[in-house]
């Protein structure tokens, strides 16, 4: 079960169980949790949107949990083709933040996604996904 972007939320599955048991088969049950936070990610996409020319870009603020400290070891984009992004880490209170800024690159209008990918050094997650999207349009006037 892939419990990507439900941290701080209880998660519910139900299952059908097989036996040999023709009167109970299939068992259903349902399996609940709540998943921990990993990490506290505001706002959780990047979205770009403007007119050609101008500058474009947001931020995202990444902060570990204190139960699930992480190291961003590296960066990449998926295709990198209409943005540039750059990661700062910020030391605060004795923990360290991290701020990955993005801006466009896009030059004419048009619409795109993209996906930058921070390797940390977490047994329990060593890929941290963040999705990119696009809207560039022309000024109406």
């Amino acid at each position: 079960m892939n419990t990507n972007g439900w941290g701080g939320r209880t998660l519910s599955k139900t299952i059908s169980v097989y036996s040999n048991d023709n009167a109970q088969n299939p068992l259903k049950m349902v399996v609940k949790g709540f998943i921990e936070e990993f990490m506290t990610m505001d706002p959780k996409v990047v979205r770009l949107k403007g007119a050609p020319g101008e500058k474009v870009a947001a931020s995202i603020k990444l902060i570990p949990k204190e139960k699930y400290p992480f190291k961003i070891l590296k960066t990449r984009a998926k295709s990198g083709d209409y943005i540039n992004y750059a990661l700062a880490d910020v030391d605060r209170d004795n923990k360290t933040e991290y701020i990955l800024n993005v801006e466009n690159t896009k030059a004419e209008a048009g619409n795109y996604t993209d996906y930058i990918y921070l390797e940390t050094d977490s047994k329990v997650k060593p890929q941290i996904r963040i999705r990119v999207y696009g809207t560039i349009i022309n000024k109406q006037g």
